[in-house]
């Protein structure tokens, strides 16, 4: 029966396939926003993650209060519907960091709808954080399968990855009160082999983010494996010169991932060093020196380290207030703490093993009361917990649980299609 099952939605998603423009949209779409209940006490901000459901693409929205707990609010239309990527069906469906992007200066919140194509960007209330408004209608993504958004610092400019077939980047300028608009010139591809939805995780577009004076564009690309990609490509950085009018360069440059380094996933900027540490899915985690991107090679700090354990580390983080950086492993949901020495060395790894079965996935760290607060989606678990972070300590100070109330106001969630995790402080 289960064989039976995993052939019919196998078929399913490949059906989506065959449409050359694919949206696969299901029949009985849901886009009514649900709520769950009033605020109650000091809210400080509000975190958020997507259910990435295909018949309905919610940003679900929880209060923080000034302890650092989530009290779930609603659940807002993105304004389409998602998917999930083929092969690995199970937790992670798009194969990506950063699902959901925001701006708590400016108030806006940019996000994708991976089975429709498109991007919205939403208002946030300042006053009542989960309370989002669309602005404006959702964009074409000028692609398959956006996956991961990236807003500039003005938060006036927001850049996406398509990981499907027609892959590649795009980008939009913000309207305040209109929403997005393609900037001339920045739909770029990548140029590899892929289906809609893309077959991985390896072979696939991970992350996008810009580089800390906003002058080039970096996406991660996962490397292939044989047993699953069509193509075969070690992993790499595509990197985009971002011109003074907003387009991209025509042609991106092509960085190898350091050596060791196979799936590069998560991209986290280093702070005041021209480097970045990340999440490899078949690695470990890599520190990315930038100093000779120029030339087109990794820098002479950069390095990989394998995690004592790893199974698949994908995602990443930094602390402000412990001065570590953190990734995590989603397949045996395990968060290693990692410390860096002055040339960018770790000195420190330092695991945190979670429940086995939880697939920890996307998660963001905030500093509230002086502390810095780790916010991950457990994605098996349909919860969300909420760690307290001090150098080489953690500690979990809440799991809420979002099946239950998600199915008294009637929003579908399944743990394989959840994903992403950002968090807004007022």
């Amino acid at each position: 029966m289960q064989l039976s099952l995993a052939s019919v939605i196998l078929s399913v998603l490949l059906a989506c396939q065959a449409n050359p423009a694919p949206r696969c949209k299901a029949p009985g779409h849901t886009t009514s926003d649900k709520y769950f209940g009033d605020a109650s006490g000091d809210i400080v901000g509000a975190a958020y993650f997507l259910t990435d459901e295909p018949t309905g693409n919610f940003i679900v929205g929880s209060d923080i209060g000034s302890d650092g707990l989530l009290t779930l609010r609603r659940a807002v239309h993105a304004g389409g519907v998602g998917a999930h990527g083929l092969h690995d069906l199970g937790p992670d469906p798009l194969f990506s960091q950063g699902c959901i992007d925001l701006s708590a200066e400016k108030h806006v919140l940019v996000t994708v709808n991976p089975g429709s194509n498109t991007v919205a960007a939403f208002k946030i209330d300042p006053t009542d954080p989960t309370n989002l408004k669309m602005l404006g209608k959702p964009v074409d993504s000028h692609g398959d399968f956006p996956a991961s958004v990236a807003l500039n610092k003005a938060a006036d400019r927001a850049c996406i990855i398509n990981s499907g077939t027609h892959d590649g980047v795009s980008c939009y300028s913000i309207d305040a009160k209109k929403g997005l608009y393609e900037i001339p010139n920045t739909v770029r591809p990548v140029g590899l082999n892929q289906t809609t939805p893309p077959t991985g995780t390896s072979g696939t577009l991970s992350n996008i983010i810009f580089s800390e004076d906003e002058t080039k564009l970096y996406v991660a690309v996962k490397g292939t494996d044989p047993a699953i990609n069509v193509d075969t490509h070690p992993g790499f950085f595509a990197v985009w010169d971002i011109q003074h009018d907003g387009s991209l360069s025509e042609k991106y440059t092509r960085i190898p991932v350091p050596e060791g380094g196979k799936q590069p996933f998560a991209m986290t900027p280093i702070p005041n060093e021209n480097a970045i540490l990340g999440a490899d899915g078949a690695a470990g985690f890599y520190v990315w020196d930038l100093e000779t991107i120029d030339q087109g090679v990794p820098g002479p700090r950069s390095s990989v380290t394998p995690v004592e354990g790893q199974s698949s580390v994908c995602w990443s983080r930094y602390s402000s207030c412990t001065g570590n950086f953190y990734v995590v492993d989603g397949v045996i949901s395990n968060i290693t703490q990692v410390t860096l020495d002055e040339n960018l060395k770790p000195t420190k790894v330092m695991n945190f093993p979670q429940d086995i079965f939880d697939a920890t996935i996307d998660f963001e760290i905030v500093p509230i009361n002086d502390q810095d607060h780790m916010y991950i989606l457990a994605a098996n678990a349909t919860a969300v917990h909420v760690m307290q972070l001090a150098p080489d300590e953690m500690t979990r100070i809440q799991s809420l649980d979002f099946s239950v109330a998600a199915s008294t106001v009637g929003l579908t969630i399944d743990p394989n299609n959840v994903q992403g995790m950002k968090v807004f402080l007022k």
